[in-house]
């Protein structure tokens, strides 16, 4: 039986739903998440996008986001536009965004511990 790693999907869209509508949670997630927290690939280069938009001291958003992915060559491997309007839909409540960004960080502590064996038992 495959043993399956430890996982948020909806967690992993909440938190960069968030970060692309509130500053608040840009400014949280940004420096408490790593590339590597997120499962999903996709959420990964979408978060890597957020990341390279915001250090280039550019607005957040759809629209400059979509271009970071489009010059990086990666905005066919997320599914294009329909995920990024999947991910900004699954936006939260903006006052539950740290919520969400914990259960992204333990769910990257479980894998940490799964991946290397660690038994916590």
């Amino acid at each position: 039986m495959l043993d399956v790693l430890p996982h948020n999907i909806p967690a992993e869209k909440s938190v960069l739903g968030a970060m692309i509508s509130s500053r608040d949670a840009l400014i949280e997630a940004s420096s408490g998440l790593v590339v590597e927290d997120f499962f999903d690939l996709k959420n990964q280069i979408v978060f890597g996008a957020i990341l390279r938009v915001q250090d280039k001291r550019e607005p957040v958003d759809v629209q400059t986001v979509t271009n970071e992915l489009i010059n990086s060559k990666e905005f066919e491997k997320i599914g294009g536009i329909e995920y990024l309007l999947e991910i900004t839909e699954s936006n939260i409540a903006p006052s539950n965004y740290k919520h969400y960004i914990d259960i992204v960080k333990d769910k990257a502590v479980l894998i940490m511990y799964k991946v290397s064996g660690v038994n916590r038992s």
